[in-house]
């Protein structure tokens, strides 16, 4: 069954869409970098919606939606914790627990410091994901949080967002989900996403917004 949806969304990204071009890449980064360009503004209305639905509602779900939000943030930083526990008493090499943790804290500092997702816990669908981004990785995932770089793609299905960014042989997934407030990272492979019940349904792209 996951076969055919994975032939489906490659041929939806690689197949029938071209290539993000230069003078593409150069009209989105202006406005990207100064302004919000227009999957900014859908994921902050997104942002904004749970807020609003959270704060009309009734103390008692209020204190739900608080505690569950919490819960999940703490249990995507516990299960990479968990991770580097496990390399510690694999005996791994201290220099690559170092080079894993400090791909971990730059991809937190730089969520912390972006205006979109600095309420958002995060977490890694595969934590050994974050032992093998290299320094150009962390560092384009750096420059995009802070403004600039612009995505390849962005989607939007069921109230979470696809994003999709591409360096030279590297392809790196965050799956933001506003009413979690919950970021999930992954790092080349894309078949896992399939276990994400929304990217089986409807989607609808969002940026880039131009030929």
């Amino acid at each position: 069954m996951r076969c055919p949806r994975k032939i489906l969304f490659f041929a939806l990204f690689f197949l029938t869409t071209a290539p993000l071009s230069p003078s593409c890449a150069q009209a989105i980064l202006p406005d990207f970098m100064s302004i919000p360009s227009p999957w900014q503004n859908v994921v902050a209305q997104a942002n904004q919606k749970v807020k609003q639905d959270n704060s009309n509602s009734m103390l008692a779900f209020r204190l739900f939606e608080y505690v569950r939000i919490n819960t999940e943030k703490s249990k995507g930083e516990e299960e990479i914790k968990d991770f580097f526990n496990v390399l510690y008493r694999k005996r791994t090499p201290r220099r690559m627990i170092r080079k894993c943790q400090a791909n971990y804290g730059v991809i937190k500092e730089a969520l912390a410091g972006n205006k979109l997702f600095s309420d958002y816990g995060i977490k890694a669908l595969y934590p050994n994901d974050l032992c093998r981004l290299t320094g150009e990785d962390t560092g384009y995932i750096k420059r995009f949080f802070n403004g600039e770089e612009a995505p390849y793609k962005v989607i939007r299905n069921n109230n979470a967002f696809l994003i999709f960014l591409l360096r030279e042989d590297s392809v790196l997934w965050f799956i933001a989900n506003p009413k979690d407030m919950l970021l999930t990272f992954s790092f080349n492979d894309m078949d896992d996403f399939f276990s994400f019940s929304f990217l089986q349904n409807k989607w609808k792209e969002i940026a880039p917004l131009c030929d």
